[in-house]
């Protein structure tokens, strides 16, 4: 019968593309917690394809490896500082504006999260299909962090905060709120809470 340390040093004399290939099988925070246990490991959970791999498993993103060095974004760093934090808002939402509130639909495209709100069509053109804009854009900045923008308003994108609560909820608030002042003075949807 072999001894735990025979066990473990076997099974860190595998090939280290088989290493990778096990890692890949694990889910993120795992690679993680395996990563920390020793330097061959820690090499193996380095690798672009086993966080690539798990970018596709966990959250269906399928970028091109060649379009993610174009942007300098490596997947480590997409699934542990964008996909990973940000999990809880995919999906739909139901924003808390009373009953015309429309949807807000939380998706990964490419290397962003994307929220775009679809909304009812305009009176009286009831039988056309929904109207939908984009919302928020979260993207990796320099250094791995994130960067929210607002896409709402008439000056383009421009900086936001989201905040995740616990309770099945978050919000998204702009930092720069002149950036939705309409004609006549009125500001609109600077900031907005989703359930």
């Amino acid at each position: 019968m072999a001894t735990d340390q025979g066990d473990s040093s076997s099974f860190l004399q595998l090939p280290p593309e088989l290493l990778s290939r096990i890692l890949c099988e694990l889910p993120g925070p795992s690679v993680a917690v395996v990563a920390c246990t020793c330097r061959l490991l820690r090499a193996a959970a380095s690798l672009d394809s086993v966080w690539r791999h798990r970018c596709r498993a966990e959250y269906r993103v399928w970028v091109a490896k060649q379009s993610m060095v174009d942007a300098g974004v490596c997947f480590r760093e997409l699934y542990t500082n964008l996909l990973y934090p940000y999990k809880q808002i995919l999906g739909l939402w139901q924003p808390l504006i009373g009953p015309y509130g429309g949807l807000l639909n939380v998706v990964v495209e490419g290397y962003w999260i994307l929220g775009w709100m679809y909304m009812p069509p305009r009176d009286p053109r009831v039988s056309e299909p929904m109207r939908r804009k984009p919302l928020f854009r979260i993207s990796l900045g320099a250094l791995g962090t994130t960067q929210v923008h607002c896409m709402y308003g008439h000056n383009g994108p421009h900086m936001a905060h989201i905040q995740i609560s616990t309770n099945n909820e978050f919000s998204t608030k702009c930092v720069q709120t002149d950036f939705h002042r309409m004609s006549g003075g009125r500001q609109e949807g600077a900031s907005r809470t989703f359930a």
